[in-house]
Parts: C-alpha cells; structure tokens; sequence
C-alpha cells in the first residue's frame, strides 16, 4: 500500500520500485484489516469495522440481540461476588479474542470495558460472560458510526467524552 500527498510523488516511488521488484496497482483502497474505508469528496476519509462487526455478531448467534449503551455497567468493577466459573469448552476466549482485535483496530469507545475482560481470562465467570455479551451488543448498535480522518497538512486530536469516572452525577454536580 503507498500513501501519498500528490501524484507525482507517487510515480517517482513506483518507478523506483518497479526496477526491484515486480508491483502491482490497483484502484483506491476500499477494505483493509477487515475496516472499511471511504474517501469523502474533501478528501477526508472515513473508516468503520460496520462488516466485521456484524461477521461477529453472527459468530455469537445474536443476530436478534438487542443493542445497549454503555458497552459495561459499572457495577461490574465494585461487584466481585460471583464465584461460579464457566465452563471450558464456552466461545468466551474466542469472543473476547475477537472484541480485542474490533478494539484495537478504531474502538476506543470499548477499550476499557474489553480491557477489564481481558484480565480475567484465566477463570471467567458466569458473570463475565453477561459482561461479555453486553459488550458484544453495544457494538451492534453502533457498527455504522465512522472514524472520519480529516485530509488537512495539520491534523487536530478532538476527544469528546461522557465520562463520569464511576461517581453518581448528583454527587459530581454538587462538588462543583
């Protein structure tokens, strides 16, 4: 794959290369790393896992889910009384492989949740599995939102978040 800032750049790195090694060209990018990506008229470009996202919901049979917000209630944290581990041969380690790849490539919104999951991987529970397919839901309700790549010589690192760090709003309101 070449990435390039204007065409002529792109021939010079081509013909330099083509005396090395055989290339082949294809059109414009559309999937890469199981994400689908799209270039906007401005140049801008979009990307979403809206596939793979919908690959593992079928995977997990919860085609018929219904989706949540937030992907983890935070509960889950303070409450560790559940003792009851699954059983072995459950689709929880695969599951949670497959979160942790959706994560990694442009979730942040599930990186903590599928973090927390990952660091019970040696004894799950029953109660991490209803976490974990919570997790998987939240997803579903938002395979369609894009990570939009701005086409500019100066690119800004915007964060926007809801985040009230496990406090009861009412609490954090009075404080304030």
């Amino acid at each position: 794959m070449l990435a390039y800032e204007n065409a002529d750049d792109s021939k010079e790195v081509v013909q330099h290369l083509s005396k090395h090694i055989e290339l082949k060209q294809l059109s414009n990018v559309t999937h890469y790393l199981g994400m689908q990506l799209y270039r906007e008229e401005d140049g801008h470009f979009l990307i979403n896992q809206e596939q793979k996202i919908k690959d593992f919901i079928s995977f997990m049979n919860m085609e018929e889910a219904y989706t949540v917000a937030p992907p983890m209630e935070s509960s889950y944290i303070k409450d560790l009384d559940d003792t009851e581990k699954l059983p072995t041969d459950n689709k929880y380690h695969t599951a949670k492989v497959k979160l942790l790849y959706i994560r990694t490539l442009r979730r942040p919104d599930i990186s903590a949740a599928v973090g927390l999951l990952c660091r019970k991987s040696l004894a799950p529970t029953f109660k991490d599995w209803n976490v974990l397919k919570r997790l998987i839901r939240y997803p579903k309700g938002t395979a369609h939102f894009k990570l939009k790549l701005p086409a500019n010589s100066k690119p800004e690192l915007v964060v926007l978040t809801d985040a009230n760090y496990g406090e009861d709003l009412n609490t954090r309101l009075s404080s304030q």
